[in-house]
Order: structure tokens, then sequence, then C-alpha cells
């Protein structure tokens, strides 16, 4: 049995094709399922909903999607309200009504035994509180309270970070974001999970798609606050990575969290600030906690354009080459930049 999960797709068209044709080319799924998020914050909400709804699949609620499936009124006093809006216009009424009545949670049956792997969006009691991967476990005890017996695995989204981590009995997998990833990667991402005797073998897909077109799409739609996605789409990480994973050398001075109509902090987050020491010390920190579970990435081809390395502003660290097209670039001079900007504390 192969099991694809997708998360966090962020009315990024582009991103969620190339990854159906990379599951594709890898022999496809018995089942895909998505952990929600599937249409703010992009260009091409309504293809997006279209596709999705599309595939049969599984679906649980995003913290995105239960804010969209809110009244104008209710989210009016939410910075995001216009682009709430925007969206709501893209999608029309039947994927209002679509996203509204989507579950909180999937389960989805082991070929063998009892077991079962869980589904949802952030983690097993909300849509919007965050199971970082360097958390103590008493932290993140009470997200996991009341899960079922039968219950191995939990797959999720929402932090746009993939890793796998074992926390007692259960088995904890962040399938990261197709459209809007978030860890310094811009390549999009998903979980596949394959059945191998007696167990899970989970592979943290990433897959090469055109950016620097979905840039061109953002443009050329204009949703509300487009510079600002336009500067999350390219940066893909959080500006306090060490914060955003957890764990002993996170800093945690945070400016207060923006808020969705729901009431609930936005997926976004703060903007937080570290340290290069402590950012350092947190990387090594996850780089030791994940590697023995940490998954293949799809190879990299050789680029038809050409490449330019960001670095990382915190800790002088090199980061993944970035395919930038060039002609692209110069036609949006304000997004020819090699390094983010520093986070102002």
């Amino acid at each position: 049995m192969r099991l694809a999960i997708l998360s966090d797709i962020h009315g990024n068209i582009l991103a969620l094709e190339a990854v159906l044709t990379d599951l594709k080319a890898r022999g496809g799924a018995d089942v895909i399922a998505i952990a929600g998020d599937l249409c703010l914050d992009g260009p091409r909400p309504r293809e997006v909903l279209d596709l999705v709804r599309s595939l049969g699949s599984p679906v649980v609620q995003g913290n995105t999607d239960y804010s969209l499936a809110l009244t104008p009124e209710e989210t009016a006093d939410s910075e995001t309200a216009d682009l709430h809006q925007w969206t709501r216009e893209q999608i029309g009424a039947d994927g209002i009504e679509y996203l509204r009545n989507l579950p909180f949670a999937q389960r989805i049956r082991e070929p063998e035994g009892e077991g079962v792997v869980l589904i949802v969006h952030a983690n097993p009691q909300d849509r919007d509180q965050h199971l970082r991967p360097l958390a103590p476990e008493a932290q993140i005890a009470p997200l996991l309270e009341g899960v079922a017996p039968e219950v191995t695995t939990i797959a999720f989204g929402h932090l746009h970070i993939p890793y796998v981590r074992q926390v007692g009995r259960l088995r904890l997998v962040d399938v990261a974001s197709v459209g809007l990833p978030k860890d310094g990667d811009r390549r999009a991402g998903y979980g596949l999970f394959t059945w191998d005797d007696g167990g899970w073998q989970i592979e943290q897909r990433r897959v090469e798609y055109p950016v620097e077109e979905v840039v061109r799409q953002l443009r050329e739609a204009e949703p509300p606050g487009v510079d600002d996605l336009v500067k999350t789409l390219l940066r893909a990480r959080y500006p306090n990575m060490a914060a955003a994973r957890g764990g002993s050398a996170a800093t945690r001075r945070a400016a207060p969290a923006r808020r969705t109509g729901a009431g609930t902090p936005a997926e976004e987050g703060p903007d937080m600030t570290a340290n290069a020491g402590d950012e350092a010390a947190n990387h090594a920190e996850f780089n030791a906690a994940t590697a023995p579970v940490r998954a293949t990435d799809q190879p990299r081809e050789a680029p038809a354009s050409s490449e330019t390395s960001q670095v990382n502003d915190l800790t002088g660290e090199e980061v993944e080459p970035i395919r930038t097209d060039m002609a692209a670039a110069r036609a949006l001079p304000r997004l020819r930049r090699s390094r983010p900007r520093r986070p102002r504390p």
C-alpha cells in the first residue's frame, strides 16, 4: 500500500500539479489524502479547489479553510480580511460551502492489523497550535491527549517544515507544504508512505516547480497584500527558524502574532528574532533529531536557468541553491535579492 499525503497548497496550482506529476512518475498511490489549507495566499485558489475535488481524495479542514468559510463580518477585524474576501470571490459560494463542510480529521486503515494513520491539519486538538519538531514532549503532550489507541501515526502540515518524530507510541509526520514551504527550500513538498514489512517507510519528497511563474501569476491576479505574498513565497523560511522548530536553543522573543478572522493566530506566524548562536545550535539540534528518519529528496536536475545561492543572515550558512529565471528577475527588480532582509527585532 502507498499513501501520499499533501498539505498546505495555498492556492498554488503549479506546485500542486508538479507534486501530482512526481507522484505519478513514482507509480502513484493507493490513496491521496490532503491535510488542509487549500486556497488562501495563492494566485489560483479556484483551480486548486477544482483539482482537489476532482481527485476524490479524503481532505481535512485547515485553519485557513475554516476562516474562509466564515462570513466577511466574522473576519472583518483580521489583517487579511481583504485577502479572505478576494479568495471567497475566486472560489464562489460552492467552494466556500465545500470548505465549510470539510471534516476535522481523516483516518486511513493500515493494510495489516488494526493500526490507523490519523490525518489532521495541525494537531489532534485544533487547527492552529503547532507540533514543533524540537518542542519538549511535555509541551506537546496536551495536543496528543485522547488519541485513539489504534492510531500509530499522526500526519499533518501547518508548520510547513518536514520532519518525522517519535513521541511515545505515536509517530508524528509533518508532510510540509505543497505550495508555501518554510524550511528554506522553495521546492514543493509532500509525504509518501509505503507499507513494507509491517510498517511505514516514509519519504519526504521535494519537487521542483516554476516558482517565478507563480510570482507572475500573483502579480497578474493582484490579490490584496500581493507584495507580502510574493515575499513569503520567495523567502520560503520563517524569519526565526529556531523558534519555528522549538527546542532548547530556540529564542522565544516574538512580536504578537497577527490574527485571523477566526480569532486564532495566523499560520504565517510572527516576525521573530534570533541570534546567530541560537540559530546555529538549533539547526544542529534539528539535524541530529531528524537524521535517523529523514527521507530522500527528488534529485535535482541540471538547471536550465541560472542559480543563485541564498545565505542565512542569522548564521552565515549558505542554503539550498534556488533557481532564478533572470529574465523574470529583470522584469521584477524588487525581487532581485539573493540575501533575504534581516528581520527587525
